[in-house]
């Protein structure tokens, strides 16, 4: 899933990203709203599948276009194993957010 800036090109994020993805009739939608090294995630699907992850003030770093610390925090460790879900890649490209996450063999 893509979460793109909500309005300009960043040097570095800051502000509100939203996006979605529908993959098999599963919808992710998500938003993230950055505050310098810290984040509010919050994602949530509809369809076959349920996922929930709700949380604020997580802390993370950027290592290249690697966005990592996220899984470190526990509110997204427990929302994650909760909904049974791994966190495959998540990476800044220039003013957007590239979350991967799995479920079992569905992919988003």
């Amino acid at each position: 899933m893509v979460l793109k800036h909500d309005s300009q090109l960043l040097a570095s994020p800051s502000g509100g990203y939203k996006g979605d993805t529908t993959v098999f009739g599963i919808t992710l939608e998500g938003t993230l709203d950055v505050s310098g090294s810290s984040m509010d995630v919050h994602l949530v699907s509809t369809g076959g599948t349920t996922i929930t992850v709700d949380c604020s003030g997580v802390s993370f770093s950027i290592s290249g276009s690697n966005v990592e610390g996220v899984t470190d925090d526990k509110c997204v460790s427990d929302a994650l194993s909760a909904n049974d879900i791994k966190l495959v890649s998540f990476t800044y490209e220039t003013d957007a957010f590239v979350l991967q996450i799995s479920k079992s063999i569905v992919t988003l």
